[in-house]
């Protein structure tokens, strides 16, 4: 998503939730409720092109390591042949990387940035390795010596934090699709960025967002209606922690 919004001081005191553009974190405009400013990042939104809107997809990450002497944080940035379940479409879809999906990646490592919630302009470190490991894309990330870097770092090491990963896929032939079986494979793509968000995926699921897939054709051949909306809603963090804390006070 090329939009976001949160709390910023780039306008008055009584107007504190901003909308951004992730790319250079330009201010788009300032709203006194966090409502008001989702509201006009929206209609930001739908007057974006489809391929500026959908570019970048976001799934979430395992961290499984800290080290905070060295200021390193490990993770499983995409594993291998591991199905999740994810929103096309504002259908549900299964998915699954193949192994070796980011070949060549390893040499450039020191490229991928590392941020707080997706936000470009946020950032808290960088990876200095990836690993094409036999469980997953692996890697490891060096958090700036900074007073975010400093407040990601903790929430990590206290397990208060979760991570995820952004990453692009640039031909449709890099993705196959069974629109029978409503599974799609990811055979080639590229690291994006890396993310350090609050909020975890909703439970039993491995995705945070996907806002397109790689295919826009029904089985009958027929040109699938985009609905961006409601992609959005069905992939809001908050909407999903809320159904989270709702399932498990159920069971």
């Amino acid at each position: 998503m090329p939009y976001t919004c949160g709390k910023s001081d780039a306008g008055p005191a009584d107007k504190p939730h901003a909308v951004m553009k992730q790319s250079d974190g330009k201010v788009m405009g300032c709203h006194a409720t966090e409502e008001d400013a989702k509201k006009q990042m929206a209609a930001l939104h739908a007057d974006e092109p489809t391929m500026m809107r959908t570019e970048v997809e976001v799934r979430s990450a395992n961290i499984t390591g800290v080290d905070a002497k060295q200021r390193i944080i490990e993770l499983v940035a995409v594993p291998w042949e591991q199905e999740a379940e994810v929103f096309v479409h504002g259908e549900m879809w299964r998915e699954v990387f193949t192994r070796g999906a980011f070949d060549g990646i390893e040499e450039h490592a020191g490229r991928v940035r590392v941020n707080r919630e997706h936000r470009m302009g946020d950032t808290v470190g960088k990876v200095i390795q990836f690993t094409n490991a036999a469980d997953g894309l692996r890697a490891q990330v060096k958090i700036a010596n900074t007073e975010r870097g400093d407040e990601t770092l903790a929430l990590a090491e206290e397990d208060m934090i979760s991570a995820s990963v952004g990453y692009r896929v640039k031909k449709p032939s890099d993705v196959q699709v069974n629109n029978r079986t409503r599974m799609r494979r990811v055979v080639r793509a590229f690291i994006d960025h890396l993310a350090m968000v609050e909020a975890p995926a909703y439970a039993g699921a491995h995705v945070l967002a996907v806002r397109e897939g790689p295919s826009e054709l029904k089985e009958d051949g027929k040109k699938r209606l985009p609905t961006p909306a409601l992609d959005e809603a069905m992939n809001d963090p908050i909407l999903n922690w809320v159904k989270s804390k709702v399932e498990s006070l159920e069971s």
